[in-house]
């Protein structure tokens, strides 16, 4: 059974963040809200709850996920991080996601199985404040069952998994569903870059950004 939170405006309901921070911190799974989308996620260090998470979904357990970090954690997690700054300066915080070169060390295998982590930096001031709270990245992935449509709105996520995850925070009313980020292989940038996926962000916008 989950514990289940309903959030509200920045810096009244700080009290939420903190309390996600420490579920996390201590393995747990919750359900969150970024900018976009609701997310599931784990603490990016703890490859058991990374695992559960991939589990709740339906997915190979190995699956790698998003990892959600702050802004001045970029060189923590990213090797090539210095060469990446036209990106980071146009987009970030934002809705991209870099596929880039791992720091060594900086999260288990199962998040960067080839070498490469997905890092993004979400503007949510949910996302922020349990970041700062819990001092390391987190992992993000759809709040959906494998090969299913996200779910957007509270009143679906709630019954869809509140015997798999240990909490959910979540806006009462509002619902989540504009277009998901943006995904970019920088892995050997600056030769070349791929995009993967195209969301919010267009692939014109980071061209133009890039000048390439």
């Amino acid at each position: 059974m989950a514990i289940v939170r309903y959030i509200g405006i920045e810096g009244i309901e700080e009290s939420a963040a903190y309390e996600c921070a420490r579920i996390l911190d201590g393995g747990g799974v919750v359900i969150y809200p970024t900018e976009t989308i609701y997310g599931i996620g784990a603490d990016c260090e703890n490859e058991d709850a990374i695992r559960r998470v991939n589990i709740i979904k339906g997915r190979e357990e190995d699956a790698p996920q998003i990892v959600l970090i702050a802004l001045e954690w970029i060189d923590r997690y990213v090797e090539n991080a210095k060469v990446l700054e036209p990106l980071i300066d146009a987009f970030l915080p934002g809705p991209l996601t870099m596929i880039s070169r791992v720091k060594k060390n900086s999260v288990p295998k199962i998040l960067a199985p080839d070498g490469k982590i997905a890092v993004r930096v979400s503007p949510a001031w949910f996302v922020q404040s349990v970041l700062k709270n819990l001092g390391r990245g987190i992992t993000s992935t759809s709040a959906n069952f494998s090969a299913e449509k996200p779910l957007v709105k509270a009143k679906e996520i709630i019954p869809a998994f509140w015997d798999d995850v240990d909490a959910m925070f979540l806006y009462k009313d509002e619902v989540l569903s504009s277009a998901p980020s943006t995904i970019i292989n920088v892995s050997r940038f600056p030769e070349e870059y791929e995009i993967i996926r195209e969301g919010a962000i267009s692939g014109e916008a980071i061209e133009n950004a890039l000048k390439l």
